[in-house]
C-alpha cells in the first residue's frame, strides 16, 4: 500500500480545520528537523562526523557495485592553535565558520562536505577519479589562499593541508584502512611544509590526460587553477 506524505492527507471527517492533522503536520516537521540536526554540525551547518561515516559506507558499496572510484579528500587548518592563542576561540570558529563557507561553494553539487570535529574536514566525492579529486582539493586550497577572512580590525590568512585518496572498484582495503590513507597523506602535507595537496599516487596509463568522463564532472564547476600547487 503507498503512503501518502502528511502534508496530502486529508481530515477523514472533512473538517477544514482539522486538529488531528494539523498535529501530524507539526510532529513531520519536528521529525524532520530531529533528522537534520543528527546529520550535521551545529557550528559550520556542514554534514558532521556521524554522516560522513554513514555516506563513506555506502559510496564504497556504490564503488563496488558500478566500478566507478570514489575519492576523499581530508583538510586540516594550518596552525590553527595560533589563532585560537592569539585571537581567542570566537575568532576561531569564525575561521571555521569562514572554511565551510569556501569549502561548500569550490566542491562540486555532487560531493559531500563533512566537518570531522575541531579544524579537519573531509569530502566525499562520489564517482570521482582521483585526478579530478586533486584538482577539486586545489580549487578549495586556493580559494583559502585568496579569501582571507575578514575581521574589523583587519584579516587572518586560513591555510590548509590536504590529503586525497581514492577507493577503487577491486581494492580489498577496509574503510579504517582508507581513511589511514588520506589521513597519512594529509600529515605529509604537513610535514612538506603545509598549504599543499598531498595525493595517492596515480594510475601508471598517462596521469597527465584528464579523460572525457573527468572533463565533464568538471564542467559545472570554476576553472580548476594551475596544478603546480599539487604535489
Amino acid at each position: 500500500m503507498t503512503q501518502l506524505p502528511v502534508g496530502e492527507l486529508k481530515c477523514p471527517v472533512g473538517e477544514p480545520q482539522c486538529p488531528v492533522m494539523q498535529r501530524l503536520i507539526a510532529l513531520e516537521a519536528h521529525v524532520q528537523e530531529l533528522t537534520a540536526q543528527t546529520r550535521t554540525d551545529n557550528l559550520t551547518q556542514l554534514f558532521n562526523q556521524r554522516h560522513l561515516m554513514i555516506c563513506l559506507h555506502q559510496e564504497i558499496e556504490r564503488t563496488q557495485r558500478t566500478q566507478l572510484p570514489t575519492s576523499l579528500f581530508i583538510l586540516d587548518i594550518d596552525h590553527f592553535k595560533q589563532i585560537n592563542d592569539s585571537y581567542g576561540h570566537a575568532i576561531g570558529d569564525q575561521a571555521l565558520i569562514h572554511l565551510a563557507k569556501l569549502l561548500k561553494n569550490a566542491v562540486r553539487k555532487l560531493d559531500i562536505p563533512c566537518r570531522q570535529g575541531g579544524e579537519e574536514f573531509a569530502v566525499i566525492l562520489p564517482s570521482t577519479p582521483i585526478l579530478v579529486a586533486k584538482q577539486i582539493a586545489e580549487r578549495v586550497r586556493q580559494a583559502l589562499v585568496e579569501n582571507p577572512l575578514q575581521l574589523a580590525s583587519g584579516q587572518i590568512d586560513v591555510r590548509a593541508s590536504f590529503g586525497v585518496s581514492s577507493f577503487l572498484p577491486n581494492s580489498t582495503k577496509s574503510l579504517a584502512q582508507w581513511i589511514e590513507e588520506t589521513d597519512a597523506l594529509l600529515y605529509e602535507a604537513k610535514r612538506v611544509g603545509r598549504n599543499c595537496v598531498k595525493s595517492a599516487v596515480l594510475p601508471a596509463s598517462n596521469p597527465s590526460v584528464v579523460s572525457l568522463e573527468e572533463k565533464a564532472l568538471l564542467a559545472d564547476s570554476p576553472a580548476a587553477p594551475p596544478p603546480n600547487r599539487v604535489e
